[in-house]
């Protein structure tokens, strides 16, 4: 039982005896019975294959151990407990295997082995058995603690079973909801004068939300970390926030006098003036938040990509769309969002309250950075192409650039985008130009790291790294083409 060969075969045979019953077990309960989704990683067949090969290795490699026997009767009451059912019985000699250890012990043919005389036992099997063979011939076998044992065991297993439950159902994260409702109930209360103004433009949420227009501001990201308000000629330049290290600053929404932006995982708010900086959520990564007027639609990518909403104060959080989605756009005071059953993609709208839910267009392939122009979508696929249609038949659109595109954004002038770099697919290589029908391609820079486009007023601005230099902060003029670096 020493040699590597044997513990080989004692590892594939837990696997076999032990592994897989409980793996198809759980498959016929969750998948066939309940209908739940059990897909699994070969990471994580990988993982749990390393901890039963440990757990093999630690408790069921061969041992031998001699006991001094102090209980006279320790045979008898071996046999009153019935936790062992003998299998030979021999002149100083039993042969034992367990009734416990369930399901192992029943598909394995794992035994114990006991030699006894009037004074000594010496048992020989796994490390485990023997551990329990021994506590018995010594009397020191507690059948209360055993039952406590049993029944931790039980509630144990109970709850790793219902893990895939808890999850689906959702019920884990209902009652993250409530706990965040709770925190949330004593935050300074915003007031909203127009329930139908968007807090960013969906081309610029796209792009991660790196800047936003006000009436009288520009609030942008600079060089991912510090967060920067300049009037719309960029000449009077005020930090917000301004740090070297740690999480970068991005997805931007504007409401009233306030400014919404994520660092890490926290979606957070503070004044235009810079004071008042305040965590509205910090349940995970906030995606794609959106904000029409008092709420703020977003994915939220802890609980399966479900659409959540919440207000400006951060109040009333809720499951909105229970479904894993990529991408959500507000377009006609309704929420589009798209998601992918099987080989298809789907694209589907709703009213901001959540009524009438309607499917839009079907797609061959996953849709992101999904925007509209006039009567046609614009999205890119599951191979990075950037695709155009009119939604209503899936098999006919364009492709208005037929190459890796890392991003892009649509303006009145045209369709600005960049191409994967050949180091990394985004930031992306290049800045290009073309009409709305994929005519007139023009390369206006051929800047490396090219990242973070976002529209305001007659300016599209954006990071970019020219001569190997660290990537700056530009800005294209949308009437000339002319790009210039923002000091």
């Amino acid at each position: 039982m020493k040699l590597p060969k044997d513990i080989l075969v004692l590892a594939i045979k837990r696997l076999l005896f032990f592994s897989l019953p409980i793996v198809v077990s759980l498959y016929i309960l969750y998948e066939v019975i309940l209908g739940y989704d059990m897909s699994f990683s070969w990471s994580s067949v990988i993982l749990y294959g390393v901890l039963i090969g440990i757990a093999t290795i630690t408790n069921y490699t061969g041992k031998t151990k001699e006991e001094n026997i102090e209980n006279e009767n320790w045979m008898a009451e071996i046999k009153e407990q019935k936790r062992w059912k003998i299998i030979e019985e021999d002149k100083n000699e039993l042969i034992l295997k367990p009734r416990f250890d369930f399901p192992y012990n029943l598909l394995s043919k794992e035994t114990v082995k006991v030699k006894y005389t009037e004074d000594t036992a010496t048992v020989e099997g796994p490390r485990y058995y023997v551990e329990q063979m021994t506590k018995d011939i010594q009397g020191r076998s507690n059948k209360w603690l055993r039952r406590f044992a049993a029944a931790g065991a039980f509630f144990f297993a109970f709850f790793i079973l219902s893990v895939p439950i808890i999850f689906e159902s959702g019920v884990y994260w209902d009652l993250r909801i409530r706990y965040h409702n709770h925190q949330m109930r004593n935050i300074q209360q915003i007031e909203v004068i127009n329930a139908e103004e968007l807090g960013n433009t969906v081309d610029n949420t796209n792009n991660y939300g790196n800047g936003v227009e006000t009436k009288e501001h520009i609030v942008y990201v600079e060089n991912h970390m510090n967060l920067v308000k300049t009037d719309k000629d960029f000449q009077l330049k005020e930090y917000l926030i301004q740090k070297d290290g740690g999480y970068g600053v991005s997805r931007l929404n504007v409401s009233g006098d306030w400014v919404f932006y994520s660092s890490g995982e926290p979606y957070s708010r503070m004044k235009l003036d810079g004071t008042e900086n305040q965590t509205i959520y910090k349940l995970g990564y906030v995606m794609e938040p959106h904000l029409m007027g008092e709420w703020i639609y977003f994915i939220n990518f802890e609980d399966n990509h479900n659409i959540y909403r919440m207000d400006v104060n951060g109040q009333n959080l809720e499951r909105f769309i229970q479904k894993g989605v990529s991408d959500l756009a507000i377009y006609d005071k309704r929420l589009f969002y798209s998601y992918m059953d099987g080989e298809s993609g789907f694209v589907e709208s709703v009213n901001m309250d959540g009524s009438e839910r309607k499917l839009e267009f079907e797609t061959d392939s996953q849709v992101s950075s999904l925007s509209r122009w006039k009567d046609y979508w614009y999205y890119i696929n599951g191979d990075y192409r950037l695709i155009r249609t009119e939604g209503k038949d899936p098999e006919v659109y364009q492709v208005p650039v037929d190459d890796n595109v890392s991003a892009y954004i649509i303006t009145e002038e045209g369709i600005f985008y960049s191409l994967h770099g050949e180091d990394v697919g985004y930031p992306g290589d290049g800045i290009y130009k073309m009409d709305h029908f994929g005519l007139d391609k023009t390369l206006l820079s051929d800047s490396r790291f090219v990242e973070g486009f976002f529209h305001a007023g007659d300016w599209l601005l954006f990071h970019s790294s020219d001569d190997l230099q660290p990537p700056t902060l530009k800005r294209v003029d949308l009437d000339s083409n002319s790009i210039e670096i923002i000091e």
